[in-house]
């Protein structure tokens, strides 16, 4: 799955490099979904929104019907390492009820990895 169009994807763009998003962009923005992003100015408003709040949330963007939170996994404030998510289907989960949980998750999975100074 392209990574703009998937909660566990923005989340680890929205803690990436310049670069990397640059890449991202310039590959194209694919439609997988009836609602992914598909432009480059939305996708980096939602990253700087994911970034601040450390959550992301995926409306049908991977697919029709399904509903995504997640929450990147970063060590010492570096780049992101990995992700944890929740997904569901819209109408049986509330993903902005789990949001909370999902990121503090990866916050306690954070703390159990080694720091770079170690």
């Amino acid at each position: 799955m392209p990574a703009h169009a998937t909660g566990v994807g923005k989340a680890l763009l929205a803690g990436s490099s310049d670069d990397v998003l640059a890449a991202v962009i310039a590959t194209g923005l694919p439609r997988v979904g009836p609602r992914t992003i598909t432009t480059p100015g939305p996708l980096v408003r939602q990253l700087k929104r994911i970034s601040a709040s450390g959550i992301a949330y995926e409306h049908e963007e991977s697919a029709p019907g399904v509903a995504c939170v997640a929450s990147a996994i970063r060590v010492d404030g570096g780049p992101p390492v990995a992700a944890v998510s929740a997904s569901g289907w819209i109408g049986k989960v509330d993903i902005r009820r789990v949001g909370p949980a999902v990121h503090t998750t990866a916050l306690s999975i954070a703390r159990a990895l080694p720091s770079k100074s170690q």
